[in-house]
């Protein structure tokens, strides 16, 4: 059973493999006040990173979309669709709203969209 579920999980994961951070978004995050921490995944156009603000000390993800992989209109619509998040999720239902991350800033930084959320509790 174990087997299974490893497997499984496996199966559901889009990468887990750490790969080796690009210098410019090293940087990238770096100049926007965030130390990282962590890779915490990615797919096909970006990557998720547990860090921590500077200023604060404060954890957070940063969901980092590469616009040469992703495309210019890809990051703005990423960007956008959490922007909608972050700016509606008080008012959907509580059985809709309790699926989405708290999103605290999403923005497009040179090619690359740069979203913050709550650092979410693995399945």
């Amino acid at each position: 059973m174990k087997l299974l579920v490893e497997n499984f999980k496996n199966f559901l994961s889009e990468d887990e493999d750490d790969p080796k951070m690009p210098q410019e978004v090293a940087k990238l995050l770096d100049d926007n006040g965030y130390h990282v921490d962590q890779y915490l995944g990615g797919g096909k156009y970006g990557s998720v990173y547990q860090v921590e603000v500077k200023e604060s000390g404060r954890r957070m993800a940063v969901k980092v979309v590469d616009g040469a992989a992703a495309g210019g209109g890809s990051v703005k619509r990423e960007v956008n669709n959490y922007m909608w998040v972050m700016d509606n999720k008080e008012g959907l239902p509580k059985d809709v709203s309790k699926h989405l991350p708290d999103v605290y800033s999403a923005d497009i930084v040179g090619d690359y969209g740069v979203i913050a959320m709550e650092l979410l509790d693995p399945d």
